[in-house]
């Protein structure tokens, strides 16, 4: 819908792409990131700015391994580790201390 509206307002949705980007429409976007589909907003996405020289990252994925990881690692884990499913996080907060 926002890709409509910028067309039907002569917006570029490249104005402050790369100067390589270029504009590709759902399909093509899923072509070539088919990791999208398992993301659970995938059905309001119409298209993107594909930029060459960006990195994309599946934090869903990233998460899942993670989390497998810590699993198998407990017992080298000092600080325990807890993961919440579900939830909003409204602010992050860091036990440890540096001195400059």
């Amino acid at each position: 819908v926002r890709m409509e509206r910028m067309r039907e307002n002569n917006e570029s949705p490249v104005a402050n792409a790369e100067p390589d980007g270029r504009v590709v429409e759902r399909e093509e976007l899923l072509e070539l990131e088919p990791w999208l589909e398992r993301m659970q907003s995938v059905r309001q996405v119409c298209g993107a700015v594909l930029e060459p020289h960006a990195a994309f990252a599946d934090s869903e994925a990233f998460g899942i391994e993670l989390a497998r990881l810590l699993h198998y690692a407990k017992s080298e884990i000092t600080t325990p580790v807890r993961f919440e499913y579900n939830t909003v996080v409204t602010r992050l907060e860091s036990s440890s201390s540096s001195s400059s």
